[in-house]
């Protein structure tokens, strides 16, 4: 043996440190299994080597292997200085295999139960390893290994090239990493971990904060508990994070909890510092550009309006200033805001709760309600300007009316065309501030109320006890206002000039009128222009004149209704009925248009009555064949006022969409052509998919039809389809029904459908359907097993899915598509053609 270690310079020995280091490591096995001080029974013959007192200290075996023996704390080094040796050392129980300069492997330098292989490396530490060039492993159980790496710490571990871990318990792995503080960890590459516990990781990062963490590019935790991740960033404040790059925030100890720096670092501006969101302790948040939610309306669905006017309920929430208990954790100084509960009582959406129990208010969401009671503003603002030039108008009146009066009062009256009655008495009364009224008694207008000019609001509740008549004259216009029904009792009839254009009229009052309605025979009712005829006997019955538009599906009626209640008899009646009106009520509608409209309900749905003539000279509508009446009023026959479509449902049935709709009555209705699109789709992509023609005769109606149709062909890949109807009149024009958004159910399990077309020669299409969300993976394979290409590798949202892939590359043959997500596997043949 000490032949074998003066020789250990000898030319002819393997150099090769790789060699070396892995014949040292089986030795070192062989040693640490094999007991001391006696050689194991062999099946080959063997060559023990034995000291002077007898005892085996190495057996050689046939086949080349060997042990050393020896005994722990007996003995001396077996070699020291410079050289290139394997060398066991049994009374340290160290191994060394490789070669030193110096004094390396010393018996000073040897470590108990320590390990160094490779050029020049130190394991002086009780069971240290030192593996490869210049590694130092001096503290108790350390490690270093790698180039120059230096473990001095107690169970410290060096790895790599030029690392040092110092602190007890710490790692170093990578190239010029240092970790310096107890249970640190520097990697990468000039990262520095002092602190106790800190982690420094990536490109010349630093902790130097106990518990603090640097991960990036010349990222610095300096706070303790801090972490600093990214580009340059620093987190210099106890406990706080800073992300992203060059953060200006939180680069010295500061009130910073969270930090995302947006800095850069150019030729034009070096180190530039700033920060794109700032969160400190007590809460307060500042970013550098706009706050963004989700507000997609394909992403939404339920979507309906905020509901009743908000003005109200925001009146009882007031703003306040106030302070914040505690400042430690919540903004310091005075606030401005709002109280929670107050919120909550309102519009509670807005409101949530912690876990604590104390309330927070969603301010974001807060801003919808606030335009939503601007727009309500908005709409009173305009109603009040409208109001304000009415009755700027209205002064304008009153001035020339009261001039008028002036020259009444004056005795000139005479301009009016009366003259002085023998013993009677000529009263003057002044309706609504603006309407001039001239009551006589005697000949030839016993009892007469007139209207001579002007116009204003009649504001009575009944016609004088007196008065035969209610005549309005020379262009005036008396207005029914304020809910007042102007009753004209069992005996007033009401007189209107029709040459100059006088009337009565109303807003949000009526006229009324009560007479006996027997056998009528062109009976005009107290002159309010409904004129009735009938061999049937009616009875007692009122008839109200209103002034209101009538409104239903959108469509306007004129300015005028009848309400006509018969008191003994409304059935069986086979009554005509003239409708009368005057131009100033047609609201923009054609009188060649004009049809009568019937409601059953007070008037909050119209149906179709017709006409059998129109007189527009007389300003005048007839219709005959009535069975009973109710309320009645004029409207266009291209825009009928009832809601037609009484009903429009759609369902989703299996792999089809149905559609149902009724109609209550219908006016020359060519049809319906059906109409669809996927939801949240733009307008101009809606399709016609059918048409349904009316099962009306001649597509006129007034009876009730009922309509249905089936959607079979539904568009694969769609989660959601919207559809409406379009109404074809019979001379084209068209109207659009309200649209409806039907869902498409998700399948039950996973479905392969298959490539599109198959055989393939260039482009294919795979459809397939996926239960619920997960991963998803389709791969292409030959016959022999073999992948050819993944086609898809992510993860899907449940519903009806697509891919397409290039098959032109492919050869002829036969292969074989495999769809793979949770488990479940699915595959489906295709055919390849050149």
């Amino acid at each position: 043996m000490n032949a074998l270690l003066e020789n250990h310079r000898d030319p002819t020995m393997s150099t090769d440190r790789s060699s070396l280091l892995t014949f040292a490591f089986a030795v070192f096995l062989v040693l640490a299994l094999a007991p001391t001080g006696e050689a194991l029974a062999q099946p080959v013959p063997v060559t023990d080597i034995e000291n002077a007192a007898g005892d085996s200290v190495q057996t050689v075996f046939e086949d080349g292997a060997f042990v050393a023996y020896g005994d722990s704390f007996n003995g001396t080094i077996p070699a020291e200085g410079e050289g290139t040796r394997m060398m066991w050392h049994p009374a340290k129980g160290a191994l060394r295999a490789g070669d030193v300069d110096a004094t390396e492997w010393n018996d000073a330098n040897i470590g108990l139960y320590s390990m160094a292989f490779g050029s020049d490396p130190i394991a002086s530490g009780p069971a240290s390893t030192a593996m490869g060039r210049d590694t130092e492993a001096s503290g108790d159980e350390s490690t270093a290994m790698g180039s120059l790496s230096i473990a001095s710490g107690e169970h410290s571990t060096a790895m790599g090239v030029s690392t040092t871990a110092s602190g007890d318990e710490s790692t170093a792995m990578g190239d010029g990493t240092e970790a310096s503080g107890n249970s640190a960890t520097a990697m990468g590459d000039g990262t520095e971990a002092t602190a106790p516990q800190s982690t420094a990781m990536g490109f010349e990062t630093t902790a130097s904060g106990t518990d603090a963490t640097a991960m990036g590019r010349r990222a610095e935790a300096n706070g303790t508990h801090s972490t600093a991740m990214g580009d340059n960033t620093i987190a210099e404040t106890d406990q706080s994070l800073s992300v992203g790059a060059y953060n200006d925030a939180n680069t010295s100890p500061d009130n910073t909890l969270f930090v995302v720096g947006n800095g850069e670092d150019t030729i034009s501006n070096p180190d530039d510092r700033s920060d794109a969101l700032v969160l400190d302790r007590t809460g307060n948040l500042t970013i550098s550009g706009s706050l963004t939610q989700n507000s997609d309306r394909r992403l939404k669905t339920q979507i309906r309006p905020l509901g009743a006017s908000v003005l109200a309920p925001l009146d009882e929430i007031e703003p306040v200033r106030f302070q914040f208990k505690d400042e430690r954790t919540h903004p310091s100084g005075e606030q401005i805001g709002l109280i929670a509960q107050e919120v909550q009582a309102q519009f509670p959406a807005l409101v949530s709760e912690g876990a604590s129990g104390h309330l927070s208010v969603s301010y974001s969401k807060f801003t919808a309600v606030l335009l939503k009671g601007l727009q309500e503003q908005q709409a009173q603002i305009q109603k009040q300007k409208e109001q304000i030039e009415r009755l700027r108008g209205q002064q304008t009146q009153i001035a020339a009316l009261q001039a008028e009066v002036d020259a009444l009062k004056e005795g000139r009256s005479q301009t009016a065309g009366w003259g002085p009655a023998a013993g009677g008495l000529l009263g003057f009364l002044l309706l609504g501030g603006c309407i001039v009224a001239v009551r006589r008694w005697g000949t030839p207008h016993a009892a007469s109320l007139l209207v001579l000019a002007g116009m204003g609001a009649l504001l009575l509740g009944t016609a004088p006890a007196s008065a035969q008549t209610v005549t309005i004259q020379n262009g005036a216009s008396v207005s029914v206002e304020n809910g007042s029904v102007f009753d004209l009792g069992t005996n007033t009839v009401l007189v209107e000039e029709e040459s100059s254009g006088a009337r009565l009229t109303g807003g949000t009052g009526v006229v009324t009128a009560t007479r006996t309605v027997n056998a009528p025979s062109s009976v005009d009712v107290a002159g309010l222009g409904a004129v009735i005829t009938s061999s049937q006997d009616l009875g007692q019955t009122t008839i109200v004149r209103g002034h209101a538009v009538q409104t239903d599906n959108n469509n306007e009626s004129i300015a005028r209704y009848y309400d006509i209640q018969p008191g003994q008899n409304n059935s069986g009646l086979d009554a005509t009925l003239e409708f009368t009106y005057v131009d100033a009520e047609l609201n923009g509608l054609s009188e060649s248009s004009l049809v009568l409209f019937r409601s059953e309900d007070g008037g909050s749905t119209y149906t179709t009555a017709g006409y059998d003539s129109r007189d527009a000279s007389a300003n005048t509508v007839t219709l005959g064949g009535i069975d009973s009446f109710s309320r009645w009023t004029l409207g266009d026959e291209s825009q009928p006022l009832p809601v037609e479509l009484a009903g429009f449902e759609v369902t989703r049935s299996d792999d089809s969409v149905l559609l149902q709709w009724a109609t209550i009555s219908e006016q020359q209705n060519a049809g319906f052509e059906v109409q669809r699109r996927r939801a949240h789709a733009p307008n101009g992509s809606w399709k016609e998919i059918g048409f349904v023609e009316s099962a009306a005769a001649g597509g006129t109606t007034t009876g009730s039809e009922s309509y249905r149709f089936a959607d079979t062909d539904l568009p694969f890949e769609a989660d959601s389809l919207t559809y409406r109807l379009r109404q074809v009149d019979m001379d084209g024009s068209a109207t659009l029904s309200d649209p409806i958004v039907v869902a498409v159910n998700a399948p039950e399990t996973l479905v392969l459908h298959g490539a599109a077309p198959n055989p393939v020669r260039g482009q294919a299409t795979l459809r397939y359907e996926v239960p619920e969300q997960a991963s998803v993976r389709i791969d292409l394979f030959d016959v022999l097993g073999r992948r050819v290409t993944t086609l898809v590798n992510r993860k899907e949202v449940a519903g009806r899915q697509k891919t397409t892939f290039d098959a032109s590359r492919l050869s002829s043959g036969t292969y074989f598509v495999r769809l793979q997500s949770a488990g479940t596997v699915r595959t489906e043949q295709i055919t390849v053609v050149r």
